[in-house]
């Protein structure tokens, strides 16, 4: 059939209006019906809670939904009633989205199969009530896993766990509980967790659309979080002249690190020995080089030991030599001056002798 304009229920339609309406079906094929409305194999209407009874047994073939018209739940029930195996599953499409109502009812002695019927709707599941022999309408479950920074808790430090929830339906939100050792943890349904101890944690979630849709809870593959350790390193920084030595605990991981094992500083170690330049003279550390007692020189002349006519001025602290210089005995000193009379007087005795002679000329 081609349904045109408003058309429900191209295949069959069924509308309860002032009196019983029952439609049974135990085999045969409805297919190939189409319709620009729901409801292209089979359609169910009525007035107020009133539908249409839609009985099924046998294998039908069923292909297209079958759709159930108006917004009032009661009578929003397929029944079977009788050993029923169709040939693929039927699929069930409504006007609205409630849950936890009866969607098929089988008789007495028959088991609900979910196998037999599916939801048109992105999100629509059916599922077996066994108090009532039936299949109720149902939220699906969300998929969810758990995404870890690591897996690995180091010294003091943590991993971050998040859950990566889908769904079918779409506007779906979400809520978490989160666990520890199958254990609920107090207080943490965020969609994130910071652990810092060695554990299983999984997490569950539950999808809701909207306020009166909440689906069943789902639990997460659990995640291994294991700890371990700073793994230190020494290093010693020994102690100097002026400074502690200590050691330094690096941790080969993390690079985590602490400083302990003080010792103290040595002190300097002076050298008798003088140590000198041309002005100053000191006593030097042997291990680092420091001066102490820095002073100036304090020279004074003395005969050299070997030669008489030769001084030396010498720091009388330190022993630094700074100059030398050649000297004169006394009877030395004499004999110079004598020749310097002599050598002034024949000056003398040569420029007399010069003029005398100019004289007699003129």
């Amino acid at each position: 059939n081609q349904v045109t304009g408003s058309g429900w229920g191209a295949g069959i339609y069924g509308y309860y209006f002032d009196g019983d309406t029952t439609i049974r079906i135990s085999g045969g094929t409805i297919e190939g019906n189409q319709s620009d409305y729901d409801g292209k194999a089979i359609a169910i209407g009525g007035e107020g809670s009133s539908y249409a009874r839609l009985e099924l047994s046998g294998s039908p073939v069923i292909s297209g939904d079958v759709y159930y018209q108006g917004e009032d739940a009661d009578g929003y029930v397929i029944h079977v009633t009788d050993e029923f195996n169709p040939t693929e599953p039927i699929t069930l499409n409504r006007e609205i989205e409630k849950v936890g109502i009866t969607a098929v009812e089988y008789a007495d002695g028959l088991t609900p199969d979910t196998a037999h019927f599916t939801g048109s709707r992105a999100g629509d599941i059916l599922a077996v009530n066994s108090e009532e022999n039936s299949l109720d309408w149902a939220f699906a479950a969300p998929q969810v896993r758990v995404e870890a920074s690591g897996t690995t808790v180091h010294g003091e430090g943590n991993v971050t766990l998040t859950a990566i929830t889908s769904h079918a339906a779409e506007g779906v939100t979400y809520t978490y509980q989160w666990h520890k050792d199958g254990t609920a943890i107090t207080g943490q349904t965020d969609d994130t967790l910071t652990v810092s101890e060695a554990g299983r944690y999984a997490v569950k979630a539950v999808a809701h659309k909207g306020a009166d849709i909440a689906s069943a809870e789902t639990e997460s593959a659990a995640v291994v979080v294991t700890a371990e350790g700073h793994v230190y390193v020494p290093t010693v920084t020994k102690p100097t002249c002026t400074e502690q030595g200590y050691t330094t605990y690096t941790c080969d991981i993390c690079g985590d690190s602490y400083v302990t094992d003080y010792t103290e500083a040595t002190g300097h170690s002076f050298s008798d020995k003088w140590i000198t330049d041309g002005k100053n003279h000191w006593h030097e550390c042997t291990v680092c080089g420091a001066k102490k007692d820095v002073a100036a020189h304090i020279f004074e002349w003395n005969r050299d030991s070997e030669d008489a006519n030769i001084r030396h001025e010498i720091c009388s602290i330190c022993g630094y030599e700074n100059s030398s210089e050649a000297i004169h005995s006394t009877g030395d000193s004499t004999e110079v001056a004598l020749w310097l009379v002599l050598m002034i007087t024949a000056g003398a005795v040569a420029a007399g002798a010069v003029v005398y002679r100019r004289k007699r000329k003129a």
